[in-house]
């Protein structure tokens, strides 16, 4: 976000893309009243995809707002009013917890007027589970995963293959990736309804072996590894090989392509690549 600016030199909200294009999704009004202005803080994606912020004036009561908007721009809408009674003036960043609310500062305001409240907002937003340090992994890691009501807790998805949980209390727990896992959302099964991760885990293939290890264009290779069910693409070098067979979870056939050359094979999944550790012979 942007704290002054825009059309209304108030702040904006703005989205760039990793190759730089840049586009204005909202402009706060100069009088802000209806919407808020001067947003400082930035801004948390909520599990509704909705992003979630607040502006630091303007709203009814010239104090801030708490808005939403849509990741396209559409969608704005102020949820609360900031006033002196209960916290106004926020400048920080929401904090989404797990258990779906959002949760703030205020700089002002409160009990003792000057110095500001800790608040909570709820917009009913659905529960959720968190990795903690990591959203990729290997077959074999084990993953912590923030969020509440574990000790009920009835198993573990990663994608659509299960993991083995470790119940460390009813807000954390240890799960473990295992065979058969694939890149998805991790699930964890719950009798009250099941918790997901707001985004995808992303399961990191690998190759231990080929056979045969050399040959002429034309020749069928059999890879195996781990987490190749998701396979998408196989290079020699860097010529790509199709059609693909994915056999299995370990298995993967294809033919060696015309313009190959002497090199390592490389796949590549929704999770991640990866290349074989030696170099394939093209005779």
């Amino acid at each position: 976000m942007l704290s002054s600016g825009g059309t209304g030199d108030a702040g904006a909200v703005y989205r760039i893309t990793t190759g730089g294009t840049y586009k204005v999704l909202y402009n706060f009004t100069s009088a802000g009243t209806t919407d808020g202005k001067w947003p400082y803080g930035g801004l948390v994606q909520g599990s509704d995809n909705f992003l979630y912020g607040v502006a630091s004036g303007g709203g009814t009561n010239g104090l801030g707002t708490l808005f939403k908007i849509s990741t396209t721009g559409t969608g704005f809408a102020v949820l609360h009013n900031f006033a002196t009674t209960t916290g106004d003036t926020p400048y920080s960043a929401l904090l989404l917890h797990t258990n779906g609310k959002l949760y703030g500062l205020a700089y002002h305001g409160g009990t003792h007027v000057a110095y500001g409240t800790f608040f909570s907002f709820s917009n009913n937003l659905k529960p959720f589970v968190k990795p903690v340090a990591t959203v990729s992994a290997k077959v074999g890691a084990s993953i912590g995963l923030l969020g509440q009501g574990f000790t009920t807790s009835t198993g573990v998805l990663f994608g659509t293959g299960a993991g083995t949980q470790t119940i460390n209390s009813n807000t954390f727990l240890t799960a473990k990736i295992v065979a058969g896992a694939t890149t998805g959302q991790i699930t964890v099964k719950e009798p009250a309804g099941n918790l997901l991760t707001p985004l995808k885990f992303k399961i990191q293939p690998s190759i231990t072996s080929f056979t045969p290890a050399s040959g002429p264009v034309g020749t069928t290779v059999v890879i195996t590894g781990m987490s190749l069910s998701q396979t998408t693409a196989v290079k020699f070098g860097t010529i790509a090989a199709t059609p693909i067979t994915v056999n299995s979870n370990t298995k993967v056939t294809v033919t060696v392509p015309s313009g190959a050359v002497t090199g390592k094979i490389s796949v590549t999944t929704p999770g991640g690549g990866a290349s074989s550790a030696t170099a394939f012979t093209v005779q």
